[in-house]
Order: C-alpha cells, then structure tokens, then sequence
C-alpha cells in the first residue's frame, strides 16, 4: 500500500471585484432614474445545488449558450449563478466555461469511456482539476497496484509525462496541469464494467499572471500554513504504481522551514517496493517492516527536497 502524509487543502476561487448599484437623481418633484452600468464579473459563483459552484454569467441566455442550469445569484445580485456539468452526452466533451464539473452520466453503462478536452483560453496557463467526488473501481473489480479495470488518464499537460493511470477514491484531491506549449489537455475516464462508479470533477483555468497558479512542474499544490497531505487513492487504501509527480508548498511570509510529520493514524505511511533484487514480473513486491530512508528505499519512496527518500511502514520524522 502506498499510503503518505504531507497536505489535503480544499481551494476555491472566487472573482467579484466589481458591483454597482442603481441610484436616483431628484430634481423639484421630478425623479430621474439614473442607470449604472452593471460588469459582471468572470469567475465562479456559490450555486444554490448541493453548495456546488457554478459559473458567474449576465443573463439566463448566456447560461443557456453554455447548456447550463440557473442555480441562484451572484454578482451581487445582477448576475446568474450558472451551473455547468458536462456528462458524457458526446465524444469528446469539450469544456467551454470556467468552473464546469465532468460528472458521471446518470445511466453509466459497461465499457463507458468518456473524453474531455480543455482547450486553451487565451491568457491560460494551467487548469486545476478538483476531485469532489471521484469513486471507481468497486464492487469485484478490485485492484492492487495497477488501474487496470477503470482508467483516468491525462494527456496534453505538459508535467504529467511521469504520472501513470489514476483510479480507486480520488475524492478531495486537486492537481494543476500545465499547458506548456500544449493547446488542448485531454482527460479519458473509462470504466469497465458499472458498478456504481462516480465522479464530479471541477475544472478552474488559471491565468498565467494569475496568484493561484502553481509553480512549473508542480501536479498539488498548497497555499495554507498547514495541513495534511495524501497519495492518490489513500481512501481506497491500495498503492497506485508508477506515479512520479511533485507537491509543492507555498512559502509563507516570515516562515524558513516546513516540518513533516506522520498523521499518527492507524498506516498514515505505509509504502512498500524495497530489496536489492526486484521480483519476478506478476509478483508483488515484499513488505516493508520497518521505517526505511535512503538507497535502501529503491523502487517506492516519498523524497522531501533538502532531505532524503523515505519509505517502509512508518514515517521516520519528525523532518525539517
């Protein structure tokens, strides 16, 4: 099982800097209505479904235009909250507006493969993928180590040339994708047989002068002081192989130093893949007894930058 600690934090992102508000002009008895023109801004908006967040837009036909649902109001008033899934209808999805959820379809069927496309929008540097739900692999289609059965996969960002398949229970995990040279990311979801499998995926872009991007390279990223970080598939409690990516932590002002620490729940560290002979193709790799850091950590580790490789079945931290 691969099962590590560093950071879970949830970000939402929200564009309302501009508001205005209609006003009267009186002169004698006579009242003038004085108009203001109203900017809606672009950005993503607190929809009134199930505290899912929508997308700011002027009216009910530009909601319409983006085969959305009114959900509630923003912009202080003057906007619509619209709400945009895309559900595997057609082949590919292409998603056209910031803030949209690739979900699952309603009648998910056996052999189910679903393609979205994030074209590049001018300005666009990154996309940010938020897992609010992300369930495969059930019932007896197990899994142990290879997605082989249910399939995520991304194709086009530029710093996943290193990250393998994902599946199992991504719920609550995010990763930034870099365009690079790149105009178009491609996210393929398949499922084998259904079972019950779910997934509501947001999709955030991200300017290239924007606060929230990410640094170059980085597939998590974490702005808070503080939290926990967690594998891909560490609810699923099944080590994904061939995952190489990096997690990076926002520097905090007047802050030199992070310390790691384990979780200190029932295997918050457990990452097996060790021994100076690999085994036979087929076999699973034996199991790790005891913490394990450097060269002898050969095949799966855990490396902190400035520090060393760690694997085995616990966390041997404190490290700063």
């Amino acid at each position: 099982m691969l099962r590590f600690l560093t950071f879970l934090i949830f970000l939402s992102f929200y564009a309302l800097d501009q508001h205005a508000s209609a006003k009267y002009y009186s002169k004698g008895k006579t009242k003038l209505p004085f108009y203001v023109l109203v900017k809606i801004p672009s950005g993503t908006c607190d929809s009134e479904y199930l505290r899912t967040s929508g997308v700011c837009v002027a009216s009910n036909r530009a909601c319409t235009r983006l085969n959305g649902t009114e959900s509630g109001t923003c912009a202080m008033g003057y906007g619509i909250c619209c709400l945009v899934t895309l559900n595997c209808a057609t082949s590919p999805e292409v998603v056209k507006a910031n803030g949209t959820h690739l979900v699952n379809p309603s009648n998910l069927k056996n052999q189910t493969s679903c393609e979205f496309q994030l074209p590049r929008p001018p300005g666009v540097c990154q996309v940010r993928l938020d897992f609010n739900n992300f369930n495969t692999s059930l019932g007896d289609q197990p899994f142990v180590g290879d997605c082989q059965t249910d399939t995520f996969n991304i194709v086009g960002a530029d710093n996943t040339k290193y990250l393998g398949p994902l599946c199992g229970n991504l719920t609550g995990q995010h990763v930034y994708l870099d365009y690079g040279n790149s105009n178009t990311i491609s996210l393929f979801n398949y499922i084998s047989q259904a079972m019950g499998q779910t997934w509501d995926i947001k999709v955030t872009y991200i300017k290239c002068d924007s606060p929230d991007k990410a640094p170059p390279g980085c597939l998590q990223y974490y702005t808070d002081p503080s939290g926990t970080v967690k594998s891909f598939n560490f609810n699923g409690m099944q080590q994904l192989n061939n995952e190489d990516y990096t997690v990076c932590i926002k520097s905090q002002p007047g802050m030199t130093k992070i310390t790691w620490n384990s979780c200190g729940g029932l295997n918050d560290f457990f990452i097996t893949g060790t021994g100076a002979i690999a085994p036979p193709p087929g076999t699973d790799f034996p199991p790790i007894t005891n913490p394990v850091s450097g060269n002898d950590c050969m095949y799966d580790w855990v490396m902190i930058l400035g520090a060393n490789k760690y694997c085995g079945n616990t966390f041997d931290g404190p490290v700063t």
